[in-house]
């Protein structure tokens, strides 16, 4: 499936820069539209390589391996987090405006450590999008639809 992203920078989105990034499936394109003047793609199925032994799983996989991480489920508990409830956002209802999980970064960075690490994520891919870590893409698979100078 083809996802989509936009952002103000010509580098590619798939780079190591970011942590991670999150794109949105056709029906959301309009609703990214003011994100910026350069419009990205990616093309992410299920299962697919994504280098290095990193796989894309859909969202209930990722839910069933955090519930099953013992490290990542007492993490949560000690820093104050109800555990269903987080692990129910790793799917939001919108990846553009409801995606609370994904813009906390000690929520992600907690969920790389403890199971996408562990699971060899590369990707997850949610109810209306996609959720890529850093660096795990090829960029070449990244590519720009249309970019104005920036």
């Amino acid at each position: 499936m083809i996802y989509h992203r936009r952002n103000d920078s010509n580098e590619s989105p798939a780079s190591a820069s970011a942590a991670h990034t999150m794109w949105v499936d056709k029906q959301g394109v309009d609703q990214i539209a003011h994100y910026g003047d350069c419009h990205w793609t990616i093309t992410v199925e299920t299962g697919q390589d994504l280098g290095d032994g990193f796989r894309a799983v859909e969202a209930s996989e990722a839910m069933r391996l955090a519930r099953e991480s013992e490290e990542y489920l007492d993490s949560l508990e000690l820093l104050g987090y109800d555990a269903d409830g987080v692990i129910a956002d790793i799917d939001p209802i919108d990846i553009v405006d409801h995606a609370d999980y994904w813009d906390n970064l000690e929520l992600v960075q907690l969920f790389w450590d403890c199971v996408a690490e562990a699971n060899r994520i590369g990707a997850i891919i949610t109810r209306n999008g996609l959720i890529v870590f850093g660096g795990l893409t090829d960029t070449a698979a990244c590519t720009v639809d249309d970019c104005l100078e920036v």
